[in-house]
């Protein structure tokens, strides 16, 4: 059976980061690396996304992708709102995103899903010249999935 990924709204939300982009099919390459399990190693250090990515050579690629950080005051404020709001935190507990808290989120300015790829910083040691190269894409989908096992 075929992977489908963005499987919940908070996943698809993620996804749409690669939404109006083509290089060449790169990113339908890099859905296919990360249905293949080519994506290795994924590690979250506080704003940063590192992974291996295996493609065509014999090592794998190194893969980074920055999302955008959450100021100090943001991140008060959001929590402020998330502690008062019940949904939000039985969702969380269900291992779920209420949509309440993208509302939650957006009513304060901030952005909890990039807006588009160019939100994004990332970087790739392969050849490729396109950003995203089919190795940074298949580390978005993965990380789609990853996402709605545990949001």
């Amino acid at each position: 059976m075929k992977q489908v990924f963005g499987k919940t709204w908070w996943g698809r939300r993620w996804l749409n980061s690669l939404e109006k982009i083509d290089f060449e099919n790169r990113i339908q390459r890099g859905e296919r690396y990360a249905r293949n399990g080519s994506v290795q190693n994924i590690q979250v250090v506080n704003n940063l996304i590192l992974a291996r990515v295996q493609g065509s050579a014999r090592q794998p690629y190194k893969v980074e992708i920055a999302v955008p950080v959450i100021n100090k005051v943001q991140q008060k404020l959001l929590l402020e709102r998330i502690h008062h709001n019940k949904l939000i935190i039985a969702s969380f507990i269900n291992r779920e995103i209420s949509p309440l808290l993208e509302e939650e989120a957006q009513s304060l300015k901030i952005n909890i899903f990039p807006d588009s790829w160019m939100s994004l910083q990332m970087s790739c040691n392969c050849p490729d010249f396109a950003v995203p190269c089919k190795h940074i894409a298949a580390l978005i989908y993965s990380i789609s999935e990853m996402i709605a096992r545990d949001p």
